[in-house]
């Protein structure tokens, strides 16, 4: 999923483009079926996520680190069937 949005504090002019990966603990058709039930859920957190941040707050490796614990640690609170192994960027742009 890519996800475009303008960083927190920045009035529009700092936008983060994000493209990332969900790996799960274990391959379980249960899991992988409620991720895809509960997408729009998942992307609204992600979304609300990234755009609560600065640009200061993730523009430095130990910034998108954070950030990837705190994606994995918000969706496994809710996720039911299985558990997220790790949030992996595949596209980081910041403008």
């Amino acid at each position: 999923e890519t996800f475009f949005v303008n960083l927190a504090g920045s009035r529009g002019g700092k936008i983060a483009r994000v493209t990332l990966e969900l790996e799960i603990e274990e391959k379980s058709t249960d899991i992988t079926e409620e991720i895809e039930r509960r997408k729009p859920q998942i992307r609204d957190i992600i979304i609300i996520l990234l755009s609560s941040k600065t640009y200061e707050q993730i523009s430095t490796r130990d910034g998108k680190d954070n950030l990837r614990e705190e994606i994995k640690a918000r969706l496994n609170s809710f996720l039911t069937k299985g558990k997220i192994k790790s949030v992996l960027f595949t596209e980081f742009l910041l403008n």
